[in-house]
């Protein structure tokens, strides 16, 4: 292995050691979810990307697009995940130190296609966050660039198609 790769290696597991653990005080209460979750007449639907320095588009191609009710426990999540602003960086990402399995089951998800695009069908009226990844990793660097990108979205009336840029912005 050679002195740059050790080093590399050496260097991401340094960084690894430093990511930072989070608590949700709030206790997620299922029932908000469950209501949240029931089929409904509208559409979110929209594209994951995000703009390099030098202008490049990263879309979310074949991620795992996350359609979260906005209980108070996700707010709260949301919150601590992303304190400033709508990027959790891929170098030294935030994380919650313990998920409530039950949050996570009460979630919906799609893959975004090779543009970055989705779409979540049957959704009731509400708030919601959209949330995914976008990373890459430039030549010559050993760390990723991007990181987990989100956006809260508000769905009012019934059916309605509602359209959101999750951009990390």
């Amino acid at each position: 292995m050679s002195v740059k790769r050790v080093t590399a290696c050496a260097g991401l597991l340094l960084l690894a050691a430093c990511v930072s653990r989070v608590e949700v005080q709030s206790r997620f209460d299922p029932s908000p979810a469950e209501i949240a979750l029931r089929p409904g007449s509208n559409t979110i639907k929209g594209s994951a990307f995000m703009r390099k320095k030098t202008g490049v588009i990263v879309p979310a191609a074949g991620e795992v697009v996350w359609l979260i009710p906005a209980t108070p426990y996700a707010e709260e999540r949301f919150a601590k995940l992303f304190p400033r602003g709508k990027l959790n960086p891929a170098t030294l990402p935030r994380r919650v130190s313990e998920t409530d399995p039950d949050y996570m089951r009460l979630t919906r998800q799609t893959k975004a296609n090779k543009s970055g695009n989705f779409e979540f069908e049957n959704v009731k009226a509400g708030t919601w966050f959209v949330s995914t990844t976008v990373t890459w990793v430039e030549r010559g660097d050993s760390l990723p660039s991007g990181g987990a990108i989100y956006d809260k979205v508000e769905v009012k009336g019934q059916d309605q198609v509602v359209e959101v840029i999750v951009s990390g912005n």
